[in-house]
């Protein structure tokens, strides 16, 4: 949808409802997002009145599809509706309809993000989406900080997510349970985080005096899709596939895979590590590491796929290599940690200590890890140049020479 028809019909939404009790927002990020001015509620005439319905569509009489959002009762079945633009006027005021008060998100509204904050909305994720890509972050707040927002983020609440039996944790990494208070109000992004995140972390560093950049969130049109299919497909028809999005896919296909705790762990680490390093700090193998075309064979459902997800899983090096590099951790920036000449160098000790047991080689070099201090992580981090693979190797084991005499 192109801005300026965003702008056009945010100046004619009505802003009533203000009488809803805000509830507090738990998304620290988005806290930052949102500024005094942003919460300002409209004039209590304004309140009277709900957004404007387009094309004759009356919304008042909402009835749940499948996926437990509100859709209108004898429109269901139309394919397609003009939306309705939710959020602040640029007047400060908001046109009057004869409908009823209006402050839930449904089918066929794009709300601002503003528009949400004020009624006590906040934010999470799927847990197995695809790891964020760092490099998509900073060219997606380039292009916002000079075109703003031009498409709308798909969401589904927090209740269907849990009702599709999905794990869901907000932006801080706090997990979403049934226990957790106002589901309904808890919106999870599908597709579009790049998005907002970067409309968050825009508006994070922002000072008082400048104007705050706006995000916008829809619901699926269609609601009889299951959630997960939703996100391969949106994830399908963005930016192109990565080795941890083949991953992603794996872990939605398979109910047992969802489960692995090294694939799960693994998937965790890809958004700040290597592909290639990630998976061998779990595989303490440089020839375990999955090409794109065996984690496209075990989300298959051929009698090859079995076959290929077994070796893939394999996780009897898992614990041992985890508790090698949470000790290197302790001391080394991830970003280290993720280039894949440090698990390389590990992998080569354990290769010279194969006179030990592989738990007594693992304790071997976790004592090692021990006994490196910051300064010393420090010195090899700051080692660059085209040979630096093989500088950080050496460092790693004069270190280890002189600490392990």
């Amino acid at each position: 949808m192109e801005k300026s028809l965003i702008d056009e019909a945010v100046s004619t939404l009505d802003l009533q409802g203000s009488n809803v009790k805000e509830s507090t927002v738990e998304d620290k990020d988005l806290q930052a997002s949102v500024s005094a001015s942003d919460t300002q509620q409209p004039s209590s005439e304004a309140d009277k009145g709900t957004p404007v319905q387009v094309n004759g569509n009356d919304t008042t009489s909402p009835n749940k599809g499948e996926t437990g959002m509100e859709t209108d009762k004898e429109n269901t079945n139309e394919p397609t509706r003009d939306p309705q633009v939710y959020g602040e006027a640029k007047d400060g005021h908001a046109k009057k309809t004869k409908s009823k008060e209006k402050n839930r998100l449904t089918i066929g509204d794009i709300v601002a993000l503003s528009f949400l904050i004020n009624r006590g909305y906040s934010f999470g994720k799927l847990k197995i989406n695809r790891a964020r890509n760092q490099a998509a972050l900073k060219k997606k707040i380039a292009s916002i900080k000079s075109y703003g927002v031009i498409s709308p983020c798909l969401v589904v609440t927090a209740r269907d997510c849990l009702e599709a039996g999905l794990e869901i944790i907000r932006f801080d990494g706090k997990t979403i349970t049934w226990d957790t208070p106002n589901l309904d109000r808890i919106l999870i992004v599908i597709d579009g985080e790049h998005r907002h995140v970067a409309v968050q972390q825009i508006n994070s560093s922002l000072k008082n005096s400048e104007e705050k950049k706006e995000c916008y969130y829809y619901l699926p049109i269609v609601n009889t899709v299951p959630i997960l299919e939703l996100l391969r497909q949106s994830n399908v028809v963005t930016r192109p596939w990565g080795g941890s999005d083949f991953l992603t896919s794996l872990i939605m296909s398979n109910e047992e895979a969802a489960k692995n705790e090294m694939l799960l762990w693994v998937q965790s680490k890809l958004e700040k590590l290597g592909d290639t390093a990630t998976w061998e700090w779990v595989k303490l193998n440089k020839l375990g590491v999955p090409s794109r075309t065996k984690l496209i064979k075990a989300a298959g459902t051929d009698e090859k796929a079995e076959t290929t997800y077994k070796e893939i899983s394999d996780s009897s090096k898992f614990e041992r290599g985890k508790s090698i590099y949470d000790a290197f951790a302790r001391t080394f920036a991830e970003s280290i940690l993720g280039c894949k000449f440090f698990p390389e160098w590990v992998i080569g000790k354990l290769d010279e200590l194969d006179y030990m047991s592989g738990p007594e080689a693992a304790k071997k070099i976790i004592e090692f890890a021990s006994r490196l201090t910051r300064s010393d992580a420090d010195k090899v981090e700051k080692i660059k140049g085209a040979d630096r693979a093989q500088n950080v190797r050496n460092a790693l084991d004069a270190l280890y020479n002189e600490r392990m005499k």
